[in-house]
């Protein structure tokens, strides 16, 4: 038997599954809040570990005294977590809580935006299934303490460059340049903050590039390339601009060479349509060509290998928590 369409249940039972799932949305909001909150209450229990330590002092420092260089720890991370911790504490004083607020919070607008973007495209019943899955455990609010500045911003970041993409590869609408600008910007900070979210651009361009799409998909497919592309084009000049020329330029003007990067991003936008068509046919002449297409595989395959060989034992190690153990726990003991 066919159940019936939307429109032909009775307008009773349709307002009573409104109602329903307007109630499972509150849940799930009051539960990361009150997930959060109870996470910035208990931290302060555990011990801090140095990585974050040191951006403490540096945060201290920087309210104190002001922006001293464009980039964080090392040239391969920036000041996001530290300004917005100074932020903190200016607000609210130095302390644990305050000190892991930064983590905590986008970690839970991540995931809030997550589940209202699975409902958007896979529907209530996905969106039911994410909240269950991350419902079971808080933990992931409490990665941070992995790596402090890495954690805190990576699943925001992440969150917004998978849409964005998806919203300008696959769900196009009248909304393209938005979303175009979404992408490149997120990809520009969540590359800014630490060099390791490039892994995430390169990764997706890799399988991308390797899989045989069909002709329906193709046009997505390519589209998608070329928003990689440009995002990893983007990495590659933000490592030559810290290392090169960051420096110089913040000693004669702070404010220009902070937003550099983002002007290079505004620049881009304003040539999005050239830039990406560009891109478009370049990708499209090496999967045409046998050779060069053959030849682009293998350098991804070693580049992928490498990529494995270096990251591969350290992911492990976080995916089976072992770091977490480690952090959290200071086991096994130094």
């Amino acid at each position: 038997m066919v159940s019936p369409s939307e429109d032909q249940k009775p307008q009773p039972l349709v307002a009573v599954q409104d109602w329903g799932w307007g109630i499972a949305h509150g849940i799930i909001l009051v539960s990361l809040v009150s997930l959060a909150v109870y996470w910035l209450a208990a931290m302060q229990n555990v011990g801090l570990h140095a990585d974050e330590s040191q951006l403490a002092l540096y945060a201290s420092d920087f309210l104190r005294n002001g922006i001293s260089r464009p980039y964080g720890m090392n040239y391969y991370t920036g000041i996001l977590q530290i300004g917005l911790e100074s932020v903190v504490f200016s607000l609210w004083g130095i302390g644990v809580p305050q000190i892991r607020a930064i983590g905590v919070l986008f970690n839970s607008f991540a995931m809030i935006f997550l589940f209202f973007f699975a409902q958007s495209v896979m529907g209530k019943n996905a969106t039911l299934f994410l909240a269950s899955l991350f419902a079971q455990s808080a933990l992931y609010l409490f990665y941070p303490v992995i790596g402090w500045e890495v954690c805190s911003f990576t699943l925001f970041f992440t969150a917004l460059v998978l849409v964005s993409l998806y919203k300008v590869s696959v769900d196009v609408d009248d909304r393209e340049k938005l979303w175009a600008g979404a992408f490149l910007f997120a990809s520009m900070l969540g590359v800014y903050n630490h060099a390791i979210f490039s892994l995430l651009l390169a990764g997706g361009f890799m399988g991308l590039f390797l899989w045989d799409a069909d002709d329906e998909n193709k046009s997505n497919q390519l589209r998608t390339l070329a928003y990689l592309s440009l995002a990893i084009t983007n990495f590659a000049i933000l490592l030559l601009y810290e290392q090169l020329i960051a420096d110089s330029l913040f000693s004669r003007a702070k404010q220009i060479a902070l937003v550099a990067p983002l002007l290079l991003v505004a620049a881009e936008l304003a040539f999005r349509d050239s830039a990406i068509s560009v891109l478009k046919k370049l990708i499209r002449s090496t999967q045409i060509h046998p050779k060069v297409r053959r030849s682009v595989k293998a350098i991804l395959l070693v580049s992928l290998a490498l990529s494995v060989l270096v990251h591969g034992f350290p992911i492990l190690r976080v995916m089976t928590k072992e770091v977490v153990i480690e952090r959290v726990l200071v086991h096994p003991p130094e």
